[in-house]
């Protein structure tokens, strides 16, 4: 999937400084002394004349030591070093947290491909219609990113999974909806998590939901889950989260032309590229505020 960032790059090619100009200026002799050296050398060897012969051969001994004094004097990496832009900035205080260097593959970059994590909390395990919910998703997903998927109701050892997390580049949160609420599995896991709030496996890290409804609840669920993942770090991208409803998905097929503003299995492949652009895009250094660690168990109620 192309990089909606991606844009041509040009070179630029401007001199920018006097020590520029005199590496061109060198490497410009360096060519010519080279080169006439050679000549020389192959005219006074055919000609028999030796005075152009070690005048060609004296060229190529100053082509030969001019090599190291290039070398260490106008490498790019000298030059880069001497450059106004790696002139080092006025150093500012560090933020309490910050996100870690984007680790995602890109065009540019490829070394490995993105790592998704499908975290399943419904009580249906994997026999339920979130997991088939996931299985679609997938699909759209599977060509461009490595995937891990967790299924809560496995009671998987949570640090495990928090590794899962830190390892990840993104993440899919998906569960059904009961009274109203996401499942006890995935209230149980967000209480757990709280601690990693603001944390470098959570921050910026982009983030989908997929919720499964029998009729009505899964939109209020779906706005307060992404509510609360932006609040543990995670980054939302635009139309990444949606409900899939039995009530709606029969009303499509018995009134069709009244489907098309009804979230459908369909709409998972637009789920699919929005996180897949964000988790590609580089992150920014986001910063968490403090977050007391200590005391999030203490009574304060007599």
């Amino acid at each position: 999937m192309q990089n909606p960032m991606k844009k041509p790059v040009r070179r630029d090619t401007t001199l920018s400084s006097g020590r520029d100009i005199l590496s061109r200026l060198l490497l410009l002799v360096h060519i010519v002394t080279l080169v006439g050296g050679i000549l020389l050398c192959l005219y006074g060897y055919s000609r028999q004349l030796p005075d152009y012969t070690t005048t060609g051969i004296a060229c190529l001994v100053a082509a030969v030591v001019l090599v190291p004094v290039r070398r260490r004097w106008f490498s790019s990496d000298r030059r880069s070093a001497l450059s106004p832009a790696a002139t080092p900035r006025p150093t500012t205080p560090a933020p309490l947290h910050t996100a870690p260097a984007p680790s995602v593959a890109t065009p540019e970059n490829s070394e490995r491909r993105p790592r998704i994590l499908l975290v399943n909390a419904s009580l249906g395990g994997t026999d339920g219609n979130t997991a088939a919910a996931l299985d679609h998703l997938a699909k759209h997903l599977r060509p461009h990113v490595d995937l891990a998927r967790v299924t809560l109701a496995a009671k998987p050892p949570f640090e495990k999974t928090v590794e899962l997390i830190a390892a990840s580049d993104a993440f899919v949160f998906a569960t059904g909806t009961h009274w109203d609420a996401w499942s006890s599995h995935l209230q149980a896991f967000l209480e757990a998590l709280t601690p990693h709030e603001g944390k470098p496996a959570l921050l910026g890290k982009p983030a989908a939901c997929v919720v499964t409804e029998h009729s009505v609840g899964g939109k209020a669920v779906l706005s307060r889950l992404q509510g609360v993942l932006v609040t543990l770090g995670c980054a939302i991208p635009p139309m990444s989260g949606l409900v899939l409803s039995r009530a709606a998905l029969t009303a499509a097929e018995e009134r069709p032309e009244t489907a098309t503003d009804y979230w459908s299995v369909d709409d998972l492949a637009t789920v699919a590229a929005n996180l897949l652009a964000a988790t590609r895009m580089p992150r920014e250094a986001y910063t968490a505020w403090p977050v007391d660690r200590e005391h999030l168990h203490d009574r304060w109620l007599s």
